[in-house]
C-alpha cells in the first residue's frame, strides 16, 4: 500500500467518524438530561440482551464526556454507571 492510498483511507475514516458524531449530535440534541440517561440505560439493556455489552468501552466513552459535565451531572452519571454494572 502506498502513502497516497493510506492517506486516502485515513481521510475516509476521519470523514466517516465526523459524520457519525454529527448524526449522534442531531439524534440527541435538545433532549433533557433525564431523556439522555433513559436512552443510555435502554441502549445498555439492548446490548446486554444481545451479548454485545462492553462495560470498559462504555467507561472509555463516558470518560471523554465527563470533563464537560458539572459536579451534579457527574454524580448522577456515576450513579447510573453503578446501576448498569
Amino acid at each position: 500500500m502506498g502513502f497516497k492510498q493510506f492517506s486516502n483511507e485515513q481521510k475516509s475514516k476521519a470523514e466517516n467518524a465526523e459524520k457519525q458524531v454529527e448524526n449522534l449530535y442531531n439524534t440527541y440534541k435538545g433532549k433533557s438530561e433525564d431523556e439522555l440517561l433513559f436512552e443510555l440505560v435502554n441502549h445498555v439493556a439492548k446490548q446486554k440482551e444481545n451479548g454485545t455489552f462492553d462495560y470498559q468501552n462504555l467507561e472509555n466513552i463516558l470518560s471523554k464526556i465527563m470533563p464537560f459535565l458539572n459536579d451534579r451531572q457527574k454524580e448522577k452519571l456515576n450513579d447510573v454507571l453503578k446501576q448498569i454494572k
